[in-house]
């Protein structure tokens, strides 16, 4: 699209579950194998979505946007994976995980 139309692209509304017990047909095997269900598979994920971006021909690639950074009950909406939040813990304790990217 960017070589055909010169338009800048963005990869909107992504995101990568911290936790996805049935994750099933729903993401495919291909991405799972390489990105775990956890902080750091997101971490990896927006990782190789902003290479991916950046590479894009004529410097076309405009960014990437991470959807809902706090979706927790992701279950409850509907999807298979239990947690999207991009931060992690133990709520009881008050000890949380959190991965940032600049």
């Amino acid at each position: 699209m960017a070589a055909k139309y010169k338009k800048g692209i963005v990869c909107a509304e992504t995101d990568w579950p911290t936790v996805c017990s049935k994750a099933g047909d729903n993401i495919p095997p291909s991405l799972t194998s390489k990105f775990p269900f956890s902080a750091e598979g997101q971490v990896m994920w927006v990782k190789k979505l902003a290479a991916i971006v950046k590479g894009v021909p004529g410097n076309l690639g405009m960014g990437v946007m991470y959807w809902e950074p706090a979706w927790i009950d992701n279950a409850s909406l509907g999807s298979a994976c239990e947690s999207s939040v991009l931060f992690w813990g133990t709520w009881s304790d008050g000890k949380l995980v959190a991965k940032a990217m600049s």
